[in-house]
């Protein structure tokens, strides 16, 4: 297919399905995903993806999708981040799967934080995910939770946003459509919108249409969670949901609250 798929066999890499923002390809006998970034969406500074690309790279954390290779094709205008392929599924996989009954609170509190230790450490380098949601979050073959599918990875915190898919809308904050604005708090709503869904099996903001959805999202309405969960796992949420961004916790804040170290605890 041209000059993008003959960029991509001069690295070596040998595709086997493709999306309009990735591709799954193999190269050596081993499989890779691959986020394909248009050059025209990178910040100001020209180096910038380069940058945030090695910052992640250098991270080396077991909760995030490990960055192999990188590089550009000028005349199709398009960055290649190549990452490690994670082969059991995502967690939007996981939901499908999951039985009617109302899903172990221990269960969906360990994924809850191993996602906010991924956090942790990108939002510590001024890095953000910005396409946090249940496909984005993988699996590895043993069963470890991975942060992957960063969105605008290049951007950091405080920068106007440029968010606008139609497919992460359920999941971003109501900032992003009041101020058009993304910061780290940001992905702690869509980590909130994620914990509700690993609970009820439905999205915690959903509608017909977006002209529908975003009012619903500015005001932060959403049902309450089934009475089965603990006072504390709804206060979470009610935490992470909250309207005001600054009211929200950090990743490491979150990690610190007792119903997540018991979990932890419990895991050893």
């Amino acid at each position: 297919m041209g000059k993008e798929q003959s960029k991509l066999k001069q690295e070596g890499y040998v595709e086997t399905r493709k999306t309009d923002n990735y591709i799954v390809a193999t190269k050596n006998g081993d499989s890779f995903y691959i986020k394909m970034v248009p050059l025209n969406e990178h910040s100001a500074t020209p180096n910038a993806l380069t940058s945030e690309i090695e910052t992640l790279q250098n991270l080396d954390h077991p909760h995030l999708v490990k960055i192999k290779n990188y590089f550009k094709d000028e005349s199709q205008k398009m960055s290649y981040v190549v990452m490690e392929n994670c082969h059991d599924g995502n967690l939007a996989d996981k939901i499908r799967e999951m039985p009617s009954e109302t899903p172990r609170e221990s269960e969906v509190l360990s994924w809850i934080a191993e996602i906010c230790m991924a956090l942790k450490a990108i939002h510590e380098v001024a890095l953000l995910h910005k396409d946090l949601m249940p496909k984005t979050v993988l699996f590895t073959e043993f069963g470890l939770v991975c942060l992957g599918g960063f969105g605008n990875i290049h951007e950091n915190s405080k920068k106007r946003s440029s968010v606008t898919s139609e497919p992460t809308i359920n999941y971003l904050a109501p900032e992003v459509f009041t101020e058009g604005t993304y910061d780290a708090k940001s992905d702690i709503w869509s980590v909130g919108c994620i914990l509700y869904e690993l609970c009820t099996k439905q999205r915690a903001f959903s509608e017909e249409t977006a002209i529908k959805l975003m009012p619903k999202i500015i005001r932060a309405e959403y049902a309450q969670l089934p009475s089965e969960f603990s006072f504390e796992l709804c206060n979470l949420l009610g935490d992470l949901l909250k309207k005001d961004p600054r009211d929200r916790p950090t990743a490491s804040e979150i990690l610190a609250r007792p119903i997540i170290i018991r979990c932890l605890r419990a895991k050893v």
